[in-house]
């Protein structure tokens, strides 16, 4: 029996890579302790998407970019090196100061990936980006505006026919603002008892710091 997909954790997991077509399926949890006993019990909590669209060619251009209901995953294809793929989504009003869009592209094989933000009014100039990522592309995106972007998908690598899965999730919490590689540059957080923050380690040299006030010993 070949897993479709799996992850371990000490921690809430979300498996969330791979669509599923209509059929039965089995799940297995088990525990990997060294006595391989469950200390404690489970919870299991199921939320289904919108069904996924599929990528419909050509979309190499910001002109011919294919329509994407960003609350539903699109399924795409690499057919060869640097093949472009553009997607246009609609946002019907302003992002809440609290919430972000986590933008993922996720390939099912290793390769060199570039993911860029665009508004569409100006397709020129990326509000985001996210270069070299191995596996495909993983972006925070917080503080747009109502109305209309591009999300631009490039395939570096000399792979052909390389399928991916296009997605978002919006999120609550703090989102990390770069620069904050230094304690000179360290991002001011309110109350770090009711916040929950979320950043991005870019490279193996990368430091994020942050800075909190406590208004009594803990």
């Amino acid at each position: 029996m070949k897993a479709l997909t799996s992850k371990t954790s000490t921690g809430p997991l979300e498996l969330d890579r791979e669509p599923l077509m209509a059929g039965t399926y089995l799940m297995r949890v088990y525990s990997t302790d060294s006595n391989n006993v469950l200390k404690s019990g489970f919870k299991a909590t199921f939320t289904l998407t919108n069904p996924p669209t599929n990528e419909k060619e050509p979309n190499e251009t910001a002109a011919t970019a294919n329509a994407w209901s960003i609350d539903a995953n699109v399924l795409g294809t690499f057919a060869k090196k640097d093949d472009v793929d553009y997607y246009k989504f609609t946002l019907a009003a302003d992002m809440k100061a609290d919430t972000f869009y986590v933008l993922k592209l996720y390939a099912n094989s290793y390769g060199n990936f570039e993911c860029k933000l665009f508004n569409n009014a100006a397709p020129t100039v990326a509000l985001a980006s996210r270069p070299n990522s191995r596996y495909g592309c993983y972006m925070f995106v917080s503080g747009l505006k109502k109305g209309t972007y591009l999300f631009m998908a490039k395939m570096k690598s000399s792979s052909t026919n390389l399928k991916y899965t296009l997605s978002a999730k919006l999120m609550n919490g703090t989102l990390e603002k770069e620069p904050n590689d230094a304690n000179t540059q360290a991002q001011a957080v309110a109350d770090i008892s009711k916040v929950k923050l979320y950043g991005m380690v870019n490279s193996k040299t990368d430091n994020d710091y942050f800075s909190f006030k406590l208004a009594k010993a803990i």
